[in-house]
């Protein structure tokens, strides 16, 4: 990833920018299998859904960077910040060679990845999560786009709205998270269920704020949509990636992880098309939001039906842990 900053600061033209980000996604598509694999290693499953929740947090945070890099691009010389990035991410890589390492016996990534694959729970939950993303792929894509043209909002106040959505996904991750621990005798599922039930709800009510509402109502419904989409459907992933690891043999976490990451970048690339098609082909950006809010109650429908999750602490679910 540092390698790949280096060179997008160097760039001659386009195609070389393009390679830059192919090395960019091969590193950072290293991080979730890896992190959510130390998070099972190190912490208890009473713990796990918090300290998934503080990993996860990085993403918004991340977020937050990025937004302040592309601001100081206005006033700074880009290639200059993007060579900060990248002593950002190789200082980032030393820190965690001081990490103590855990070592886990395996049977070859061959072998992991089959157990994985063949896995009918594990195939469902990815499939299942993935297409539910595809809600906060389209939240975060087309967020500002729609207060700009349904609500006539300025640039400064989509961008606040951007900024209320990502704060409200760094407290939605941890709280979740921490709620996991203990809720529904352990039955992390039962919390994810919550979370994305409510988020296809209120991806539903997004064309609402397109409505001809009277003096600052508009602004109420926009950014409180927006706060909270990004409580629910920007912070379920710690959840979900914390049920990822428990439902395999602890060896088999990282693949895993892996495998349903595979998944949410597949339908993370369709969830935009869809959005698109609806827009366009049936009348407006409101139809895209109900094409999303669908998309992520079929997924969520795919993880109620599919996927049993016993209460932690039973003899089945000590089994693979």
């Amino acid at each position: 990833m540092a390698s790949a900053a280096l060179v997008i600061s160097v760039a001659p033209d386009y195609a070389a920018c393009l390679a830059a980000a192919f090395l960019m996604g091969i590193g950072y598509s290293l991080t979730n299998p890896s992190t959510a694999k130390g998070v099972f290693d190190w912490f208890p499953a009473h713990r796990r859904g918090a300290a998934m929740g503080i990993k996860q947090v990085g993403v918004p945070i991340g977020g937050l960077i990025g937004a302040g890099c592309g601001i100081l691009a206005a006033t700074m010389d880009w290639q200059g910040i993007m060579v900060a990035v990248a002593a950002m991410i190789g200082l980032n890589g030393l820190l965690c060679l001081t990490l103590v390492p855990v070592s886990t016996r395996g049977q070859g990534a061959r072998k992991n990845i089959a157990d994985v694959v063949s896995d009918k729970r594990v195939n469902a939950f990815a499939i299942g999560g993935g297409v539910v993303n595809m809600g906060q792929t389209n939240f975060y894509g087309f967020l500002t786009l729609f207060l700009a043209e349904a609500a006539r909002m300025g640039q400064t106040t989509v961008s606040l709205a951007m900024a209320v959505a990502q704060t409200a996904s760094f407290v939605g991750r941890l709280v979740w998270g921490a709620i996991s621990d203990k809720a529904f005798g352990g039955r992390r599922l039962m919390t994810m269920t919550v979370i994305c039930a409510a988020a296809v709800v209120f991806l539903a009510l997004m064309p609402l704020v397109g409505g001809a509402w009277p003096g600052a109502a508009v602004y109420v419904l926009g950014f409180g949509l927006a706060l909270c989409l990004g409580f629910t459907i920007a912070s379920f992933a710690p959840v979900a990636q914390a049920i990822q690891v428990e439902m395999v043999s602890p060896h088999l976490a990282g693949s895993a992880i892996g495998y349903n990451m595979l998944w949410t970048h597949i339908c993370a690339a369709l969830a935009p098309l869809v959005f698109g098609a609806a827009a366009d082909h049936l009348g407006g950006l409101a139809y895209g939001w109900w094409a999303t809010a669908l998309a992520s109650a079929a997924g969520l429908a795919i993880l109620i039906v599919l996927v049993r999750m016993p209460r932690r602490g039973s003899p089945k679910s000590n089994a693979s842990s």
